[in-house]
């Protein structure tokens, strides 16, 4: 797993190689961003199929929502 990104922008690809650009990043499990997604949905985030785009108006109340949700799902993506 990586994030990769600039500092507001980023994404998290589920692969083994180094993502240096576009197409490095669409040889990801694709599968697995999938079931990432839909958790971090159940949880109250939405992620969308590309990029995550944290915003100036989102509170520190929502940061700590994010981290909490990724927390929690990403144990749940092994095995």
């Amino acid at each position: 797993v990586q994030m990769c990104g600039e500092d507001a922008i980023f994404d998290v690809y589920f692969t083994d190689r180094p993502v240096a650009n576009y197409r490095d990043g669409l040889a990801g499990d694709s599968q697995m961003m999938a079931r990432l997604n839909a958790g971090l949905l159940e949880r109250g985030v939405l992620k969308g199929t590309q990029k995550f785009y944290p915003s100036v108006v989102h509170t520190e109340a929502d940061v700590q929502k994010t981290i909490d949700a990724f927390k929690e799902v990403i144990p749940t993506l092994r095995g």
